[in-house]
């Protein structure tokens, strides 16, 4: 969290805490070579670190509007709720992590 802080040049820790917590359970273990993810539900996310950044903008630009805010699935901005679906229609199919 702090390099992520670093990085981003901020001290809004809790804005950092999705991006370093999907980063950790996407990186694999040497020793188990799997990652975090993989080993609890045994398979790699289906949505990548995007999906959340577009969501967490979303939120961002309607922070000051309760009625935009996220309740729902169905609630999502077209843009978002299309790609939760793709991910849905791939369903099992892994993110190519190269």
């Amino acid at each position: 969290l702090g390099k992520w802080l670093d990085t981003n040049v901020t001290t809004d820790w809790p804005s950092g805490l999705g991006p370093v917590m999907y980063a950790i359970n996407t990186s694999v273990a040497r020793t188990i070579n799997q990652t975090p993810f993989q080993v609890v539900f045994g398979q790699q996310p289906r949505t990548d670190d995007y999906t959340w950044k577009c969501i967490e903008a979303h939120l961002k630009n309607k922070e000051q509007d309760e009625e935009n805010y996220i309740m729902l699935e169905e609630d999502l901005p077209a843009d978002i709720f299309d790609m939760t679906q793709q991910a849905d229609d791939i369903e099992g199919s892994p993110i190519d992590q190269s």
